[in-house]
């Protein structure tokens, strides 16, 4: 439960985005870890979104930035 209250804001953003949360892959990296949203668009096309670090390591507002700019790039 606690996990979910921590990640609450993220997939709310995702959502005001338009992108519905399906997934959350944590897997090591050759120089640190990564973490890969599987996500839905609203005409259910299915969004890999690979992030450079954990989102607990990112602000709010540097999540929606860096989502934004993946999913429009």
């Amino acid at each position: 439960m606690a996990n979910t209250r921590r990640y609450k804001v993220y997939r709310e953003v995702l959502a005001k985005l338009g992108l519905e949360q399906l997934d959350v892959y944590r897997y090591p990296k050759s120089g640190g870890a990564r973490e890969v949203i599987r996500a839905r668009d609203s005409s259910g096309k299915l969004v890999l979104i690979k992030l450079p670090r954990f989102r607990e390591e990112m602000t709010p507002e540097e999540f929606e930035e860096f989502v934004k700019k993946h999913v429009s790039g």
